[in-house]
């Protein structure tokens, strides 16, 4: 079951682990997050995802506190509720324990997606969705911005995939051609595809389709414009390719995600 509190910890904690994923994430305050294989500072604006079943604890030091939302999620439920993609992304994240990102950039519609699963109370089939589909656009924000702990081991193109990932989210609105992509960057088109798929966990084209998705989520979360305004605005070209990558990523049209989220009203598209 999908569920989200918020806590305010002034002692530490005993160590302890969960059935369920925790996405923890800070919301004022300090403090140490500690695992087995290491410890993180808390800090405002920064989210944490502590994978089911690994053990850990709050640290805080005399006179120090911390206001955090904590979202749990069901291990059982994440192949029903997130996409393949999403499902993918979250298997992804679980190789860092814990893994951590800095939302310093994008607090408010963090903050406004938390607020939201916090609220949603109701067990109607849509309001459920609309749950899980804000947690998949939380996790997709974590894993964007997540840090790389330092001695972990990569393979040898990390870094120039990252790279290429970085360069396509700043250029998700143009027309991306694989050939022209590799020669860029000095790879051949193969190269490209085979090592971008093992660091990124998608495909180019897949790759660039969800982040497409998740941005128009943005745009509707916290903008005022219209659906199709936010399509074009996010890089697609072909209003129901739009609808079709956006519903399955996030399981509903981008008109009622906005309506059940930010009060919008659906768009005639």
């Amino acid at each position: 079951m999908l569920w989200s509190m918020e806590a305010a910890p002034n002692a530490t904690t005993d160590w302890h682990a969960h059935a369920v994923h925790e996405l923890v994430y800070c919301l004022d305050g300090k403090g140490v997050l500690e695992t087995s294989s290491g410890s993180v500072a808390l800090a405002p604006g920064w989210s944490f995802l502590v994978p089911a079943g690994v053990s850990h604890r709050f640290v805080f030091m005399p006179g120090e506190s911390a206001r955090l939302r904590v979202v749990c999620l069901d291990a059982t439920e994440t192949s029903t509720y997130l996409s393949p993609a999403q499902s993918a992304l979250l298997a992804e994240l679980r190789t860092t324990v814990p893994s951590m990102a800095d939302h310093t950039g994008e607090r408010d519609t963090l903050e406004q997606l938390l607020d939201y699963i916090l609220a949603g109370s109701g067990a109607a089939a849509q309001d459920v969705q609309v749950r899980w589909s804000s947690v998949g656009l939380l996790l997709a924000l974590h894993g964007k911005a997540r840090l790389i702990p330092s001695g972990h081991l990569w393979q040898r193109y990390h870094a120039r995939m990252l790279t290429v990932r970085n360069w396509l989210d700043q250029h998700l609105d143009q027309s991306i051609s694989l050939e022209a992509l590799a020669t860029s960057f000095g790879l051949s088109r193969s190269l490209l595809t085979r090592e971008f798929k093992r660091h990124v966990g998608y495909s180019v084209v897949d790759y660039c389709n969800l982040r497409r998705a998740e941005r128009a989520a943005q745009i509707l979360v916290s903008g005022t414009l219209s659906v199709t305004q936010a399509a074009y605005e996010a890089g697609f070209t072909n209003i129901s390719h739009f609808h079709r990558q956006f519903k399955a990523v996030f399981g509903m049209t981008p008109a009622g995600f906005r309506r059940q989220i930010a009060g919008g009203k659906a768009d005639v598209v």
